[in-house]
């Protein structure tokens, strides 16, 4: 694989070059894998807290990538209907305990 450095006179065309060569997909992906590892690192505290945290955290650097126009805002939408469900299913899982 070919890189075409001719293009890159600014910085920012230097983090969009990856998206370049994966067909828009890197920094998605880049985005699915800090998800999953924050979630590693959050079991600790328990499954649900663990979806959460990870779920806001890539929701707001997902952001920041749509922003910088490394990413469709469009995949920001999986992480918060994430975050909706498993506070949905925290308040469902409470009422049962009753």
């Amino acid at each position: 694989m070919v890189v075409n450095w001719t293009n890159v006179t600014q910085p920012q065309h230097l983090l969009a070059l990856p998206n370049v060569n994966t067909g828009g997909n890197f920094w998605l992906g880049m985005l699915f894998m800090m998800w999953f590892i924050l979630i590693a690192m959050f079991v600790s505290y328990g499954i649900e807290i663990a979806i959460l945290g990870a779920s806001f955290i890539a929701l707001i650097i997902g952001i920041l990538l749509a922003y910088m126009g490394l990413m469709a805002w469009t995949y920001c939408l999986i992480f918060a209907g994430i975050i909706i469900f498993t506070m949905l299913y925290i308040m469902w899982a409470k009422k049962s305990d009753y």
